[in-house]
């Protein structure tokens, strides 16, 4: 079997603006694959030419490798990612229909029959869950759970870190935010979850402020409250009044949607950082956790470890003096949310 063409498909209403990617077989078979951003089209095609045309497309490992090693030269988190991203999806797609075989079967098995779902509040053409969950939380919420939806996600914070450019929010702007949340949480006691979309756009001090005001509300997770590569994710800062990550429930994953590659993930399993519930959106791969890190527990959180949790403890030991000093350390360092050294 071999690769004879690549197609870009885009629908023009979809926002954000991911496109969809079809790689033809000379045996009939398409696979699809999803990425995100218009702009990196124009890479898919240059890539598909150079690597993929004529290609037979069940070695995804090798086709992966060759593409990666051509463009992580001058760095492997842009576009060229992207459409890697959309490949590696599609070339997997073509080897479950050619096997006959569902793709979670080919990594190794499902872990449990059902997964619950969660509704990104976003938007498409004129209908803005964003704007619903902004004026009506708690229809929006009660229409989702009769769908069997028990999971919310929205960006209620962002404007006021546009405000700010992330560098500070009111007691004001924090009220504000949550009142849709507590909205939810009065109406219905805990069925309805939200999980909290931070886009990178917060500095360690604001994140923390916002962490705290959530305490106590239904939230499931944070994500991305800090930028991709702020120095400050990699430490958990524990509560000392529940020995917990402050950023997450103690049964959730630190934020990584915004991580690039299974390496990227490997650096936090290494630490017992990061579980496997992730959505992924700026994603280079299928996610195979056989292939990223061993031990490993597909299908269940792995949390944070006690001994990450330990070493928290003793770098802030002793009060909160010691916590404010470290975040003052990280924060010298952070501009805009991000660490200005790497």
């Amino acid at each position: 079997m071999k690769i004879t063409a690549v197609e870009t498909v885009h629908l023009s209403k979809a926002h954000p603006p991911f496109i969809f990617v079809r790689v033809h077989t000379d045996e009939g078979l398409i696979g699809l694959g999803q990425t995100a951003d218009t702009r990196t089209a124009a890479v898919v095609h240059d890539l598909a030419a150079r690597f993929l045309i004529g290609k037979d497309p069940l070695q995804i490992e090798s086709l992966w490798n060759t593409i990666f090693e051509f463009a992580g030269l001058h760095g492997y988190s842009g576009a060229e990612l992207r459409a890697l991203s959309a490949f590696d999806i599609a070339l997997w797609d073509i080897l479950g229909q050619a096997t006959g075989q569902p793709i979670y079967t080919l990594l190794g098995g499902s872990c449990r029959d059902s997964i619950r779902i969660y509704n990104t509040c976003s938007a498409y053409g004129a209908h803005s869950d964003a704007e619903r969950a902004r004026v009506d939380p708690v229809g929006l919420a009660e229409e989702l759970l009769a769908d069997g939806i028990t999971f919310m996600k929205w960006a209620q914070f962002d404007p006021y870190a546009r405000q700010s450019r992330g560098q500070a929010i009111t007691r004001a702007q924090l009220n504000e935010g949550i009142a849709g949340i507590e909205a939810i949480a009065k109406a219905f006691d805990g069925r309805m979850e939200v999980m909290i979309e931070g886009h990178g756009l917060w500095n360690l001090t604001s994140a923390i402020t916002i962490a705290r005001a959530l305490d106590g509300l239904p939230i499931h997770w944070l994500e991305d409250l800090l930028w991709q590569d702020n120095a400050a994710r990699e430490i958990a800062i524990p509560d000392r009044r529940k020995r917990a990550p402050l950023h997450a429930p103690p049964d959730a994953p630190p934020p990584g949607a915004t991580w690039h590659r299974r390496d990227d993930r490997r650096h936090h399993l290494d630490r017992r950082y990061l579980g496997t519930e992730e959505d992924g959106d700026a994603g280079g791969d299928v996610w195979d956790p056989a292939r990223a890190a061993r031990p490993f527990r597909a299908g269940q959180y792995l949390g944070f470890g006690a001994r990450s949790v330990e070493r928290a403890e003793r770098l802030h030991h002793g009060d909160d003096a010691g916590l404010l000093r470290s975040a003052l350390r990280l924060l010298s360092r952070t501009r805009r949310g991000r660490s200005d050294h790497p």
